[in-house]
This record gives structure tokens, sequence and C-alpha cells, in this order.
């Protein structure tokens, strides 16, 4: 998100926590609704699960899968500061301070009518300093790789085996579970590549043996 301001795609980002006890949002309902729907039915692969969740409510939620996701947080990890002492706040702004810099305020609760650290206190600077700029991660972060040798595959097709028998499985579901550990395997990462425009940034994947473009639009 800070790198959002700095890089000046928003202005400022408000990131607000509700009381324990009182996360009375629309989300909650949402997925209460998927738990209602879940509860009385077993689900075998993901299109069943996808299946359900469209099905919980309307408006229909829309379900997908997301194969390849970005590690951002490992390609800012340097470029941060460590923000201590602001575990307790409910309300918290980013915004670019006076200087130039991205820094972070915060507030107790959100009814608090003052933003901590005040105007003429230390600001909060979310990105390291040298030479009296905020610095930045070169180039562009890379995709989240799945640690397969750490997985027992054997392990999960026993699984699947075993599980075959306490619910009538259709004849096609365990191909389909044994066909997704192997294509998980041996699937291709694929490339990422980033395009620049005067406003946007975006960043594109091909995934090689699909030649799926999926574009993720900052």
């Amino acid at each position: 998100m800070a790198y959002l301001v700095k890089k000046k795609f928003v202005r400022e980002i408000w990131v607000s926590f509700l009381l324990v006890g009182h996360t009375h949002e629309d989300i909650d309902q949402c997925f209460s609704r998927i738990s209602v729907k879940l509860k009385p039915t077993n689900t075998i692969n993901i299109e069943e699960l996808h299946s359900i969740v469209e099905g919980s409510q309307l408006p229909k939620p829309s379900s997908l899968n997301i194969g390849t996701v970005w590690n951002v947080s490992g390609w800012l990890e340097g470029s941060l500061n460590a923000v201590h002492n602001v575990t307790f706040p409910k309300l918290y702004r980013i915004f670019l301070h006076e200087t130039g810099h991205v820094t972070i305020q915060y507030k107790k609760l959100s009814h608090d009518e003052e933003w901590h650290p005040k105007p003429d206190e230390r600001p909060l600077e979310i990105f390291k300093i040298e030479n009296g700029q905020q610095q930045l991660p070169d180039g562009q972060p890379t995709t989240v790789v799945p640690h397969w040798d750490k997985t027992d595959i054997q392990d999960l097709r026993r699984c699947i085996q075993h599980y075959s028998g306490v619910r009538k499985m259709t004849g096609d579901i365990i191909p389909q579970c044994n066909g997704y550990f192997s294509e998980g395997k041996s699937s291709n990462v694929g490339q990422i590549t980033a395009v620049q425009g005067d406003n946007i940034a975006t960043l594109i994947f091909r995934k090689q043996e699909t030649n799926l473009l999926q574009l993720i639009i900052i």
C-alpha cells in the first residue's frame, strides 16, 4: 500500500480494524452464507467447492482459481523500516508527507480527534532512508512457487483412495485428483513482464502451456 502511495497511484490509504466482537461487516455475512451452505454438504474437488460458493447467496458471488501470486512482501522486505508500538491502534493512514516521503499515522480509536505522530513530531518513515531519499526495491516481484518437494504426494494419493470408500465418489474423481497432483508438479511457472504506462503499471503473467494471459492492474 505504501508503494502505491509512493508511486502516486493513490493519494492516501486508510486501514481500519474493527473492535473484537463487533466485526459485523458485509464480508462476515458473505462467509457465513458459504459456511451454512457447506455444513450439510461434502465437497470433494475444487469444482464442487466453486459450485457451493456461487450458489450460497444472492447476488451470486464469483469463484475462481488463482494459480499464481506475486511475492510483493518479499520484494519490499529489504526496503521497509520496522515500525514498532502500533499494535493496538485501530485506524491507520498511509500518505505522502510534505517531505515527499511516505509516512504513516494512526489513531487508537477511529473517533479520536488527533492523529499520531502529531505534525510537530518525528514522522514514522515506512521506507528506509539513504542520502535523504526513501529507498525502493529495484525490478519487480517474483511469483511464489509451490514447494512440491515438501509435499508427500504419495500420502495424498493414499488419502484420496481411503476416503473414496467413505463417500460415494463418481468414477472420475480419483483420476481428477491424481491429475491435479501431476499437473501441479510439472506446470511451468511462467514468465513475468512489466509494462509501464503514464498512469498505470501492469504486470503480465504468461503461462506457457496454455498461453493464458493474467493481468494484474494497479
